[in-house]
């Protein structure tokens, strides 16, 4: 046990070992993103998915969460966590997105420090800062969905990928299996990244001796499993089409060549904030040429190779059009790609290190002006009228409340996060919203209306109601006294 523990505390120490430019560079880099996350988490409204996820998953507790999946909405891991989160004293804004600047702060360090061992510090500074501030990171460090458990189970599982490619050892097999668990249960999604990872096994297929070869065939074997048994509820309680033929899946079915070639290479955008298929391509250009440049990192470009490619091929023989949320995984293999692209370049041309540092900062700025430019309220205008409505509303002037909501296939966005902040905000409030088609017997009852402008009402339905506010595309009237 001794031995153990001072292998254990030995491993700890070198893991974090860094000098003293590594630790400033970090702290810098940790101060500005944990700030930045932090504001934007405050500043942003709840957007649909996010109430929808405290709506169907986090307030009705674990059992929701491992056996309902309307949609492709519940990704279930992310909001088994966010139980969790629930039962801690915080507002609940907190309990839906702490998770995730958790997990994305967990994934800046380790990537840094995988990326440091393999390239040493200067010439990991850039695609450092590439990976920390780059909108899919930032992005879903703020909004609490399941895709930054889903980035760091790629991240992690491409790094014992590498491992037990480059030195095979038992445990980077069990490390690796467990990875792709995570992945699975995170968001099915990872399905993808799982199909590139046997690629580039097979493709290294020469590494391995026979027994090495079972443990990796028996390690898939018991992710297929535990990733079975894992949605076991879901599939017994929603069938096993709620996650093979959604209507999320069925809306991008694949009508033929054309639409395929015409979205090659150009579902990369959520990664970068920007169009970029220009970029992936010279990207997997420079690291092609990489591969007969420094055979150091041959096996890294094969990698990266078969990340960036092989989700297509796989989406044509699915027959499904890939969205740009289904790569956002892909930040790290991409960023792993940089890192060989510059330490060749910076092999054959010395760059001052003021230089990298000032590199580093104008795209550290580049990266936050895309994101509070691409995103915000052009992206979040709907949601943020939610959180309008429900500011509109006095609440002291009843203890309970009964409202009438106008709520249509139109109107779903603002429903769903007005929802949201009345049931987490405002508890000791009952505010009962009723759904269907505007009558005046529903409004008998009623202490609040809230309408769509274009909604069709005979003013004397309105008789008992004094007009209050004019919020985006919706009047509110209260009761008159």
């Amino acid at each position: 046990m001794i031995m153990g523990s001072t292998h254990i505390d030995s491993y700890i120490r070198r893991l974090f070992r860094w000098s003293g430019e590594e630790s400033l560079y970090l702290l810098i880099i940790s101060v500005i993103y944990l700030l930045f996350s932090f504001y934007n988490i405050f500043y942003y409204p709840i957007y649909i998915d996010e109430s929808l996820t405290y709506e169907w998953f986090t307030s009705r507790g674990f059992v929701s969460s491992i056996t309902y999946y309307p949609e492709p909405n519940n990704h279930v891991l992310f909001s088994l966590i966010t139980n969790v989160f629930d039962y801690l004293p915080l507002p609940s804004l907190l309990k839906l997105r702490l998770p995730n600047l958790i997990i994305g702060y967990g994934s800046v360090l380790l990537t840094y420090r995988y990326l440091k061992n393999e390239f040493g510090h200067k010439k990991t500074v850039i695609p450092h800062c590439l990976f920390t501030f780059s909108y899919a990171i930032t992005f879903y460090t703020v909004f609490a969905r399941g895709y930054m458990l889903l980035i760091f189970s790629v991240l992690l599982g491409l790094i014992f990928l590498l491992k037990l490619i480059k030195e095979y050892d038992r445990k980077y097999v069990i490390a690796y299996g467990l990875c792709c668990i995570i992945g699975f249960c995170s968001h099915p999604l990872f399905l993808y990244a799982f199909v590139s990872f046997s690629i580039v096994l097979v493709i290294n297929y020469q590494a391995f001796i026979i027994r090495q070869m079972r443990d990796i065939i028996l390690s898939k074997l018991l992710v297929i499993v535990s990733t079975g048994i894992f949605y076991s509820p879901i599939l017994y309680f929603n069938g096993l089409r709620s996650l093979t033929s959604n209507n999320a899946i069925e809306k991008r079915k694949l009508e033929g060549l054309d639409d395929f070639f015409a979205n090659l290479f150009n579902n990369y955008d959520n990664i970068f904030g920007i169009k970029s298929r220009a970029l992936i391509i010279a990207l997997m250009l420079g690291v092609g040429l990489s591969w007969f440049l420094q055979k150091r990192f041959r096996k890294e470009v094969v990698i990266v190779i078969v990340m960036l490619i092989s989700p297509y091929i796989f989406s044509l023989f699915q027959g499904v059009l890939l969205s740009p949320r289904y790569l956002l995984y892909l930040i790290f293999p991409i960023t792993l790609g940089v890192a060989i692209l510059l330490f060749v370049i910076q092999e054959h041309l010395k760059v001052n290190k003021v230089i990298i540092y000032l590199i580093c900062l104008l795209g550290v700025l580049f990266q936050i002006h895309v994101f509070k430019t691409t995103n915000p309220k052009a992206a979040i205008h709907r949601d943020l009228a939610g959180l309008q409505l429900f500011n509109s509303i006095d609440f002291d002037k009843k203890d309970t409340m009964k409202a009438f909501f106008d709520f249509n296939s139109e109107t779903a966005y603002e429903f769903f996060t007005l929802n949201y902040y009345l049931k987490s905000d405002k508890p000791q409030i009952k505010l009962d919203t009723i759904l269907g088609t505007l009558n005046s017997k529903q409004f008998a009852e009623q202490d609040l209306l809230i309408l769509n402008k274009k909604s069709n009402l005979k003013s004397d339905v309105l008789n008992n109601f004094i007009f209050v506010a004019n919020i985006d595309s919706y009047l509110i009237y209260e009761r008159s006294k």
